[in-house]
Order: structure tokens, then sequence, then C-alpha cells
């Protein structure tokens, strides 16, 4: 007897985001060079890494154990600086 994993297609929801000019400059030009079929597979995988860093830091800090994870996602963010997040503007994409 075999048994086969069949994975089903994850539901996709539409979410609309403001971003700076320098940092959908940069998700365009990941694209462009082909390391991204579009903006939308970027932005997935671009959260789903912050997701899981956020995840590590949470259990490494254990001090937020008993909240939700949006609300921690929320809390680790704010502790960090705003410019950290500016990293897709072109003049940091070495290329």
């Amino acid at each position: 007897m075999s048994s086969v994993l069949t994975l089903r297609k994850p539901v996709l929801k539409l979410v609309t985001c403001l971003l700076t000019e320098g940092c959908l400059d940069g998700v365009d030009k990941l694209v462009e060079l082909g390391r991204f079929k579009s903006r939308s597979e970027a932005l997935r995988i671009a959260i789903g890494e912050m997701m899981n860093e956020e995840m590590r830091y949470t259990k490494a800090k254990k001090t937020i154990r008993e909240m939700p994870i949006a609300l921690a996602v929320t809390q680790n963010t704010r502790e960090r600086s705003r410019a950290s997040f500016e990293p897709w503007t072109n003049k940091n994409l070495d290329i």
C-alpha cells in the first residue's frame, strides 16, 4: 500500500498596501532580474521570511509567549528602527 501526499494550492487573498517608491522600485528590479516571477511572489516570500524571523525572535525572547502572533509581530517590528525597512532603494541594490 503506497501513500500519496497531495498538496493543495494555498488560497490567496487580495491585500492592498502602500509602499515607498524606493521599495517598489527595488521589488520591480528583483522581478526584472528574474529573482521572482512577480511583485506578488516577491512580497509573499519577503513577508513569509519576516514572519519566520519574528517567530524565531519571539521564541528566543520568550517574554511574549502568550501573545497572539499578530500582536507579537507588531510589537517586535516597532522595536526596530524604521530605517531597517528601507533596504529596497536602488542605491542599496549592488547591481
